[in-house]
This record gives structure tokens, sequence and C-alpha cells, in this order.
């Protein structure tokens, strides 16, 4: 959405624009597709639906008063309705790697588990770090204490 602010394109196309908030209400991620000569050309959405056990997952560890945080990449919107769908409260949304890691490490005691390129330092930074092999990417896999060889957590 930034470019497309920059671009004015959400000042000309302000139904698209409220469609793209309307999607991140959902947790979708929504791009915009154009040229500076024709302006915007279509605005589309993407998303990832959470692990079914995930939701599960997360109340086990609160029924064990463990605190689980949310630590992610992606926009505030997208990450309070995800953090919604699988029970997560305390959610640190627009993140990069070092922001991870910094946070990880300001927790006395920490495990993570993560599967991206991104994950990695906050990998690195916990005391206890879990990898997803079977989605998860080489620095992951590299960095974490434990690769979990099905993603079923």
């Amino acid at each position: 959405m930034k470019l497309a602010e920059r671009m004015r394109w959400t000042n000309s196309h302000p139904a698209w624009a409220r469609k793209v908030n309307e999607w991140a209400e959902l947790g979708l991620t929504s791009g915009w597709l154009g040229t500076e000569v024709d302006g915007p050309l279509v605005v589309f959405a993407v998303g990832d639906e959470p692990r079914p056990e995930a939701a599960h997952a997360v109340a086990s560890l609160h029924a064990l008063s463990i605190e689980t945080h949310m630590l992610t990449g992606d926009n505030p919107p997208v990450a309070q309705a995800v953090g919604a769908q699988v029970g997560v409260v305390d959610i640190h949304a627009g993140l990069l790697p070092e922001d991870k890691a910094r946070y990880v490490d300001s927790l006395p005691k920490a495990a993570m588990v993560g599967d991206g390129v991104n994950d990695g330092p906050a990998l690195a930074a916990a005391m206890v770090s879990v990898a997803l092999a079977e989605i998860g990417s080489a620095v992951a896999l590299d960095t974490a204490d434990v690769a979990l060889m099905r993603d079923d957590l």
C-alpha cells in the first residue's frame, strides 16, 4: 500500500484502497499492479491460512501458563487477524529480522518457533529454537536447535 500511496493510486481509486483495508482486517496481504503511465490495473490479495492445529497448540501453551508472542514482518492488521484466529494476544508486527532477535533477546527465557529466513536471527537468540522442516528455509533449519520433521504442531 505504501507504493500505491506514493504513486497516488489510492487517491485515484478510493474504492480499491477501501478493499485493501478490508482484506487486511481479514488477515490478507494485498498488492497493486500497474504502471506509471496507465496507473493501477488491478489490486489483489493473498494470504496464508493458519495451520489447523495452531489454535490448539497455543491454547495448550496458555493452559501451562506459558506466554505466547507473535513476531512477524506482516503489517499490523494482518497480524492482528491471524493472532485472533490462533489465540495469540501479544502481537508485534512490521518487524525486521533484527527486531525479532532483539525482542527474543529481551525475554528472560524464550523458545522460538520459525520457518523462514527472516526468523534466523531470532532463532539464534532464543534459549531453545524450533524450525518446521517441511516448509522451513535452510537458514531456519541450520540455526534451530530442533527441526520438526513433520510440520504438525
